[in-house]
């Protein structure tokens, strides 16, 4: 199995719309990966979302504050096996 993790910080000053694209190692776009976009005050979850098969997501309607945009992806492979 693969899990990858991101998080990056940002700043929002007003009513926003926060977008990207998720990568892999390769820079290549990473579809149906988790993007979460957290309050950096305590890590609360603000919003959530999967990106697109070309690793688009967006967040809209963003009240002004500082946020973290965490990312996650796990690859599924018949051969893993979580215990």
């Amino acid at each position: 199995c693969t899990l990858s993790l991101a998080v990056i910080t940002l700043h929002c000053f007003g009513q926003a719309k926060i977008s990207g694209i998720v990568l892999n190692k390769q820079d290549q776009p990473l579809g149906d990966a988790s993007v979460l976009l957290l309050n950096a005050k305590d890590s609360s979850l603000v919003k959530g979302t999967i990106s697109s098969k070309k690793g688009e997501y967006s967040f809209s309607k963003i009240p002004r504050g500082t946020y973290f945009i965490a990312s996650s992806f796990v690859k599924k492979n018949r051969n893993c096996l979580l215990r």
